[in-house]
């Protein structure tokens, strides 16, 4: 299961997810500087930038989902892209002189902006609106400059405002910036003297705010970008349990195949009373040739084809309604659709049939994650890695990747600033796979906030 979910979140995930609180819709004392959404690119001068802030989700997400950013004059007209997995709220502070022809706020969930002068023109590329209108599927969001989330939104920024990139900030979790034409500069303009791979700048500092203090905070919030490659990553990581889940199965996925061969060629013989009868048994018989629905629908998942990968799914629970990794599946993807409930329904139901499925345990940890109930997701993530280790032990089940609920266990510990048990949980897990990069991050990560 390690391999197939390389898709997004993100993708994922997340992914994602979830009926959690957003940003997207303005109250009534943000009206009035909210302006109009999805203008048209005004004309730009040949040496216009474009300065982008890339998170996951606001700092303290669970408390208060609003992002900061000043604006500094830096004697060139600009483009601002503000994106992120989760909507933020975010609060602009623009100097009068900047030059700011169009500020473009690009996610999966929604986000919402204020203080913004009327003047300038805002544009939303959101790939789960919250006001239900159509999807965009050119949607982008990354915190990482060199990850496939990167790359993406590099051309999908380029796509819609006909320039590279100058400057991108990025952080996991994002509170404050400031964009001045200077801090976080492309990566990929760096000179040769540079290190090629540096992380883009989190949250810079500026020259009036050096103090000892705010050095500490900056390291902090750099080790945050080197912290986790993508909470798809580790939904990749999580599904790819479906190694175990399919060798589980196996005696009954070979029993299933021999009751579908007996079912089609009972139809087929079987005499209909009604042309309508007839077809309705010809559509069944299609169904029911499909082989190995599960499978496929785990694929049409990965490609993103969300109702093609609901109808494989649905349709292998119909033949087993105790196909636990088909529920897990039905649970990801109405995840991904925002459809929260009926994803925490499927979730249950993969976890009633079988307690050790890490992926389902993950999924519905997560949404409980993103809802704020850190403490209800903690319970339900331990729950989950102490099950794999009690069946597994911790050597083995780290050997067969069957580690979605620990990677989810550690970062819902340094959500909630259990920085000890973060800490005790991520060495646990190094202790058999010390080249872990993830784990050796949040275990970084860690150890910095315990200083």
């Amino acid at each position: 299961m390690k391999k197939w979910l390389k898709f997004m979140l993100s993708t994922a995930c997340l992914f994602a997810s979830l009926g959690f609180k957003q940003a997207g819709d303005l109250r009534a004392d943000e009206v009035a500087s909210a302006p109009p959404q999805d203008s048209k690119l005004p004309d730009l001068s040949a040496d216009c930038q474009v300065h982008v802030i890339g998170i996951y989700s606001a700092e303290n997400s669970s408390q208060d989902d609003r992002v900061y950013v000043k604006i500094q004059d830096t004697g060139k007209q600009m483009v601002v892209v503000l994106c992120g997995y989760f909507g933020v709220q975010w609060n602009m502070d623009i100097e009068k002189s900047a030059q700011v022809k169009e500020i473009i706020l690009s996610g999966w969930f929604d986000h919402s902006i204020v203080n913004v002068p009327e003047n300038i023109p805002v544009k939303k590329i959101i790939g789960s609106p919250r006001d239900k209108s159509k999807p965009q599927a050119n949607y982008f969001w990354a915190y990482y400059w060199h990850t496939e989330q990167g790359r993406t939104m590099v051309q999908r920024v380029k796509a819609e405002t006909g320039r590279s990139i100058d400057t991108f900030q990025g952080a996991y979790g994002g509170s404050r910036f400031t964009i001045d034409g200077k801090l976080g500069l492309n990566p990929d303009q760096t000179t040769a003297s540079e290190k090629p791979d540096a992380e883009p700048a989190s949250n810079p500092l500026t020259s009036e705010q050096v103090s000892d203090s705010v050095a500490i905070e900056k390291i902090v919030r750099k080790s945050f970008q080197l912290d986790m490659d993508a909470k798809l990553k580790r939904i990749t990581e999580a599904e790819e349990d479906l190694v175990r889940i399919k060798a589980k199965f196996a005696k009954r996925q070979a029993s299933a195949e021999q009751l579908i061969h007996e079912r089609i060629a009972a139809l087929v013989t079987d005499e209909m009373s009604s042309p309508l009868q007839n077809t309705t048994t010809l559509e069944v018989t299609k169904d029911e040739e499909i082989a190995d629905p599960t499978g496929k629908g785990w694929r049409s998942w990965q490609t993103q084809d969300w109702n093609e990968a609901l109808r494989m799914f649905k349709i292998a629970v119909k033949r087993d309604t105790e196909n636990g990794p088909a529920w897990n599946g039905i649970g990801w993807t109405h995840l991904h659709l925002a459809e929260t409930e009926s994803a925490k329904e499927a979730f249950e139901k993969a976890l009633a049939i079988d307690p050790s499925n890490g992926g389902a345990r993950n999924g519905l940890g997560r949404i409980l994650m993103a809802l704020g109930k850190l403490d209800d997701a903690e319970k339900e993530l331990l729950r989950g890695t102490q099950e794999t280790i009690d069946e597994y032990g911790e050597e083995q089940a780290i050997a067969n990747g069957i580690t979605a609920s620990w990677f989810g266990l550690v970062e819902v510990k340094l959500m909630k600033k259990d920085f000890a048990g973060a800490k005790e949980w991520a060495e646990r897990y190094l202790k058999h796979k010390p080249d872990d990069e993830q784990m050796s991050r949040w275990l970084k990560q860690a150890d910095l906030k315990m200083r």
